[in-house]
C-alpha cells in the first residue's frame, strides 16, 4: 500500500518544510499541495526539511483537492473542529489499524490536513472516507500542521519501519469503490437517501470495515440486490 500525504492551502513554509521532515524520517515520501499559500521550495521550508529536500522537490502541486485525491482509493480527513453535522470519528491510532487491515483492497491511500488557521471545511470532508482526529489531553495549546503530520506519520509507520518482506497480491484499486458503490445503490432502492443523517453515518462505519468483511458485506448486498 502507498500512502500520501496531502496538504490542503498550507500558509507557512516551515510548516512545509516540517512536514517533509516528519515524513522521511518515517519512510514515507509522498507529499501532495493543494492550492498551497507559499511556495514550498522557499528556503525557509529547504532549511526545516533539513536533509528532506528531496521530498519538497518531488512534491506535487493541485489546483483542488478533488483534482489531488483523484487516483486514490480510500481516503482519510484529519481534523479536530467540532462539526455540526455528526461524524464518526476514529483516533489517529485506530486509523492506522484500519488501513492495514484494508489489505489488498486498497492500492493508494492518502491522509487530508487542512490550513493552519481554519482546517479541512465541510466541504473537504465530504471528499473524504473517513473522519480521524488526535486525543488531545487539552484543546488548547493545540498541535500544529507539522506536528499532526508527524503523528500521523508515526502510526503509519508500521507500514514501512520493520516489515518484513514478503509477496503479496496485487490490489485490486476497484475492489472497495465497487463495494461502496453497490452500497449507494441498495441504499438509494431501499429509500435512505444520500441527504439524510443515516446514510452518511453508515456509509463512514461501512468504509472502516476490514478487507475481509467488506467481503462478506458484499456478499450479502448482492444477495438481497438478487
Amino acid at each position: 500500500m502507498r500512502l500520501h500525504f496531502i496538504l490542503v492551502e498550507p500558509e507557512v513554509p516551515e510548516n512545509i518544510g516540517s512536514c517533509a521532515r516528519a515524513l522521511n524520517t518515517m519512510g514515507f515520501g509522498s507529499l501532495r499541495l493543494v492550492n498551497p499559500a507559499c511556495d514550498h521550495l522557499d528556503a525557509r521550508a529547504c532549511a526545516l526539511a533539513h536533509g528532506s529536500e528531496s521530498v519538497l522537490k518531488k512534491a506535487k502541486v493541485f489546483k483542488s483537492l478533488g483534482a489531488a485525491l483523484e487516483d486514490l482509493d480510500f481516503i482519510i480527513g484529519a481534523t479536530n473542529r467540532t462539526r455540526t453535522l455528526r461524524h464518526e470519528y476514529y483516533s489517529s491510532t485506530q486509523v492506522a489499524r484500519i488501513l492495514e487491515d484494508k489489505g489488498e483492497s486498497v492500492n493508494d491511500a492518502g491522509i487530508v490536513f487542512g490550513p493552519e488557521q481554519r482546517g479541512l471545511s465541510n466541504e473537504d470532508l465530504r471528499e473524504c472516507d473517513l473522519l480521524s482526529r488526535i486525543p488531545l489531553f487539552r484543546r488548547q495549546p493545540s498541535l500544529n500542521l507539522a506536528q499532526a503530520v508527524l503523528l500521523y506519520a508515526y502510526e503509519f509507520s508500521r507500514f514501512t519501519i520493520g516489515r518484513k518482506e514478503r509477496r503479496m497480491r496485487q490490489a485490486d484499486p476497484d475492489e472497495l469503490k465497487m463495494f461502496m458503490q453497490k452500497t449507494d445503490e441498495l441504499f438509494r432502492g431501499l429509500g435512505i437517501e444520500p441527504s439524510g443523517n443515516l446514510y452518511r453515518r453508515a456509509m463512514e462505519r461501512l468504509a472502516a470495515l476490514t478487507h475481509y468483511d467488506m467481503r462478506i458485506a458484499y456478499s450479502i448486498i448482492s444477495f438481497i440486490k438478487r
